[in-house]
Order: structure tokens, then C-alpha cells, then sequence
């Protein structure tokens, strides 16, 4: 696995998103994580828009290994200070971060 080999002895963060949609995923993922070498030092953070596809598609014995985290949009008083954003720019852009790199620039 190519994060073992860039590890060189300091943990790798390795990132997959999306993989829900691939039929399978928690069974390979599985197999990978136990032929790796267990002296990598690797942490798996799997991200995906839609939990409940992640959880339903997991074995029983994986259920348990795993930890869901929601990132939800972020409250005005949050956006305010971070951004800049009046009220109108926080009920426009709907409070999710991403969207502050667009703001004043919505035909990207």
C-alpha cells in the first residue's frame, strides 16, 4: 500500500472519500488494514456525504470500529468573525465555509 511506503516511520494520515459508493469498500478496506505492515504508523479517515450509506453497507463485526463525526454548516455567530459575513452573506451562502472562498465571485 503506497501510504506504507511513504510512512518512513512517521504516521501517515490517509484520507478516502466518498467510498461508500464503492460496493464492498468496508471488506477491502478490512483486508488492507490487516496485511498491512504493522509497523506502519497509518490513520484512515473515510469521508463521505451520506452516513447513512457508509453505516448500512458495513458488516456487523466493523460496525464498531468505526466513528461518525457530522460536519454540519456553521452558525452566524461563527460565520461573522471568521468571514466577515453580515446576515444577508450568512442566509446566502448557507453557512458552509467552502462557500467563503466564492463570496463575491458566485459564477464559480
Amino acid at each position: 500500500m503506497a501510504a506504507e511506503q511513504t510512512s518512513s516511520g512517521s504516521p501517515v494520515l490517509l484520507i478516502l472519500d466518498e467510498l461508500q459508493k464503492k460496493r464492498g469498500w468496508s471488506e477491502t478496506l478490512k483486508r488492507l488494514w490487516d496485511t498491512r505492515n504493522p509497523g506502519a504508523q497509518i490513520r484512515v479517515l473515510i469521508l463521505g456525504s451520506s452516513a447513512g450509506l457508509m453505516q448500512e453497507r458495513l458488516s456487523e463485526s466493523r460496525a464498531g470500529r468505526f466513528f461518525l463525526h457530522r460536519c454540519t454548516r456553521w452558525d452566524y455567530p461563527e460565520c461573522r468573525p471568521a468571514f466577515g459575513w453580515s446576515l444577508e452573506h450568512w442566509l446566502f451562502f448557507g453557512g458552509y465555509p467552502g462557500a467563503a472562498a466564492f463570496a463575491g465571485n458566485e459564477t464559480d
